[in-house]
């Protein structure tokens, strides 16, 4: 039998979420084939919308040049009324897939209940405040550190980027509120409504996610912050480039330097599924009063 040998490059965990096919809640199942039906049939009054104004602009430039042709009502009379009765059947046409298109979309209506309202709009703040944060994060990965080998203070190594996170919608349902947007490095951006969450890859692939299959978990993150210090963060000590085993300072190191130690807010979504997303905030406050206010309506939303 053959030993395994420890590395720390073993220990890599990555936050990353399963495919999308996989993610969408089984409750949720019909609704997204709703969509992708809806989906389907507004790319093909697309198609014809824009073949009928084709034909509408190339029969509009052919009466425009008979009728500009000295003496082109006598002599292409015929042609002219021909071409004013396509175009009356164009316009006709046009205006009626235009009107499907209108209505050829999922509408999702929101809770009606007062409590629920109010529990949206608390959540709603506590999401605004969120954005605000100066940095936040979407860690895709962390890893072990072996801090005796790499005389480092920190235990484990992440690779995060920079996202954005705002206020926006998604163009496959119709619903009177934005959604709460997610941009995700590794994977489908985020979108959370009042009914439900919705997830969106950049192939326009989508899943959808009720509350009750979706979990977000809050935690504080001690961070050795070897970038930009958040004006918004909260530094609760230092450290060294380089520390002994007691994370004092090694001095065998000429150029051994300071490193402020900051207290991030870290959000990780899951669900039995598979979504899997880890996010990192500056304002560590504003990251917790987020979660607690999801959880609460969480808990306070029923489906109609």
């Amino acid at each position: 039998m053959n030993n395994r040998i420890f590395s720390f490059d073993n220990f890599i965990t990555e936050y990353k979420s399963d495919e999308i096919d996989s993610l969408t809640s089984n409750n949720l199942v019909e609704l997204k084939e709703q969509i992708l039906s809806t989906i389907k049939n507004r790319k093909q009054l697309k198609f014809v919308i824009n073949n009928l104004e084709a034909e509408l602009f190339d029969d509009n430039k052919k009466l425009k040049r008979r009728l500009l042709f000295p003496f082109g009502k006598k002599l292409f009379k015929t042609k002219i009324e021909f071409l004013n009765e396509q175009i009356r059947k164009y316009e006709l046409e046009l205006a009626e897939k235009k009107e499907e298109l209108k209505n050829s979309i999922i509408e999702l209506h929101s809770p009606a209940s007062d409590n629920i309202q109010t529990s949206f709009k608390k959540l709603e703040d506590c999401f605004r405040s969120l954005s605000q944060s100066e940095f936040i994060w979407d860690i895709t990965t962390s890893q072990l550190i072996d801090r005796v080998k790499t005389r480092s203070y920190a235990s484990n190594a992440i690779n995060r980027k920079r996202v954005n996170i705002f206020f926006s919608k998604v163009d496959m349902i119709k619903i009177e509120e934005e959604a709460f947007h997610f941009q995700n490095a590794n994977g489908g951006d985020i979108y959370i409504y009042p009914t439900l969450l919705i997830i969106v890859d950049s192939n326009k692939e989508f899943a959808l996610l009720d509350y009750k299959d979706v979990q977000l978990e809050y935690g504080n993150s001690q961070f050795v912050e070897e970038e930009k210090f958040p004006s918004d963060s909260k530094q609760i000590g230092t450290t060294w480039a380089k520390v002994n085993k007691d994370g004092s300072r090694d001095r065998r190191f000429s150029n051994n330097y300071q490193i402020p130690i900051a207290l991030y807010g870290q959000i990780h979504w899951r669900s039995l599924k598979g979504f899997n997303e880890v996010y990192q905030f500056s304002n560590s406050d504003a990251a917790d009063k987020f979660q607690k206010a999801f959880i609460e309506y969480k808990n306070c939303y029923k489906p109609t």
